[in-house]
């Protein structure tokens, strides 16, 4: 897929998100009583879980040439008055 196309995806996947989780806080379901409440609790996790989505197609993972976390990089040359 292009980067372009994913981010764009990605972008309107984040505004969903917003979108649900806006409709949770400002709509209807701020009223919802009893077991009604678990399916609020439900929505809002799950609006949480999209906008999460979302931001991994803006921001894709490093490209394989990178040191990933818990590898050593390589370390910088010496330079002058180092020793190394």
């Amino acid at each position: 897929m292009q980067s372009g196309l994913r981010r764009i995806g990605g972008v309107m996947t984040v505004l969903a998100g917003i979108a649900v989780a806006s409709w949770l806080v400002f709509g209807p379901p701020h009223d919802w009583e009893g077991t009604m409440r678990w399916a609020r609790w439900a929505l809002g996790a799950a609006s949480l879980g999209i906008i999460r989505g979302g931001v991994h197609l803006i921001f894709p993972e490093k490209p394989k040439g990178h040191a990933q976390e818990g590898e050593a990089a390589e370390p910088a040359p010496a330079g002058p008055g180092r020793s190394g």
